[in-house]
């Protein structure tokens, strides 16, 4: 394991969001096209953009990646997940996510530039093996109102 800066600071925080649209006890899950977790199931998000709450985020996000238009008030907040990147210059950022849940929606799911094959899952046969790693150790607790907080530290 690379060693850390000595002052442990953490250089760089982004707030960021996941959301998962429930159906009753499904989920939807897309493959990402691009940057982290490419070719993997996950629910959608993104970062937060200056001037922008986290529920308008999540509404921008989810229309964006899905074709899903939900209103802003119709997110809930369950969790809180931080991803620590330990980098080589031993500086650390901290991917600081508020997972989502929301189940009113306008359309129907699409697949998109960023998200491709959106697909409902049961939520307890959620396809870990087509998903990052780390994925398994919170999703399915969060999912299930068994975890609202963890975070993971990953070392490039």
């Amino acid at each position: 394991m690379p060693e850390t800066s000595p002052k442990n600071i953490i250089d760089k925080t982004i707030p960021m969001n996941i959301i998962f649209p429930i159906r009753g006890e499904e989920v939807l899950l897309a493959i990402k096209t691009r940057k982290i977790g490419v070719g993997m199931f996950n629910g959608y998000g993104g970062k937060l953009e200056v001037g922008e709450t986290m529920q308008e985020s999540c509404a921008k996000e989810l229309q964006i990646e899905s074709g899903l238009k939900a209103n802003p008030e119709d997110f809930k907040k369950i969790a809180v997940i931080d991803f620590y990147v330990h980098k080589p210059d031993n500086t650390i950022v901290l991917h600081k996510c508020d997972i989502f849940t929301v189940e009113q929606w306008a359309g129907e799911p699409k697949s998109t530039e960023e998200m491709d094959n959106p697909t409902w899952f049961k939520i307890s046969a959620l396809p870990f093996s087509k998903m990052m790693p780390v994925t398994e150790s919170w999703v399915h607790q969060v999912l299930t109102g068994k975890m609202d907080w963890n975070e993971f530290h990953s070392y490039q």
